[in-house]
């Protein structure tokens, strides 16, 4: 063992080097963390925007009811597309919530433990209040798992209301008599801000990573700013 720590101690480029936090210039350390900033920055703008409700991404699953208005589950809660504007109806839930609409007028929102039923006659939609008629505990729900699997088609009334969509981009089609017309689709704003999250996130590690590499590079070339790391090992004596 002491052959071991004299080869470490006699050889400087066999010992650890650390940071010499004192001689490194402030410039370097505001640079660097401005850089290393820009991704949680950024990452924390993306969540924050589409977990408040102001941008709107690809929806868990929706509905259509008689008057076509339109009802979109998010992770972010529940909202009703109507003029062209978005209503929020229903709180955040993690399990974003698998939605239908029955022909009178009954909105079902069903997640992975609870189902609830509200009348959207006695509801107030622009005010964000539903009239909530049964809501039951029930973890595991049928409802949910099969709104989850269904969630590309809903049928009212003899039309059958399509979703086509990706990570994307989603449209919504109503198709009755033999044909297809496009009744809704994802803003082009909501879009732009969907894809800009998704290649975000996508590129959050690999600009982590160079980071890293830039603080690594940057004291290699100045190992004037470095200095040897201190033992945390005993030598052993005999």
């Amino acid at each position: 063992m002491d052959r071991i720590d004299d080869r470490f101690t006699q050889n400087p480029k066999l010992a650890t080097r650390v940071v010499d936090l004192g001689k490194v210039p402030m410039k370097f350390f505001l640079i660097w963390g401005l850089y290393s900033a820009i991704a949680i920055i950024a990452i924390m703008a993306f969540l924050t925007a589409f977990t408040s409700g102001i941008v709107f991404g690809v929806p868990v699953d929706f509905a259509v009811d008689n008057e076509e208005r339109i009802y979109l589950s998010y992770n972010s809660g529940v909202y009703v597309v109507m003029d062209g504007k978005f209503y929020a109806i229903w709180p955040p839930n993690r399990d974003g919530g698998a939605l239908s609409v029955s022909e009178d007028d009954m909105l079902t929102i069903a997640n992975g433990a609870e189902i609830r039923v509200a009348d959207l006659t006695q509801s107030d939609l622009k005010a964000g209040r539903l009239e909530i008629v049964k809501s039951v505990f029930a973890p595991n729900n049928v409802l949910y798992s099969i709104g989850m699997e269904q969630h590309e088609t809903d049928p009212q009334k003899g039309i059958t209301y399509r979703y086509k969509g990706d990570f994307f981009y989603y449209e919504i089609y109503r198709e009755g008599n033999g044909k297809s017309t496009l009744l809704f689709s994802m803003p082009q704003a909501n879009r732009a801000w969907t894809l800009a999250a998704r290649i975000g996130f996508g590129l959050w590690i690999p600009y982590i990573l160079s980071a890293i590499l830039l603080w690594n590079a940057y004291f290699r070339r100045h190992p004037e700013y470095t200095k040897e790391a201190p033992y945390l090992w005993k030598k052993r004596t005999r």
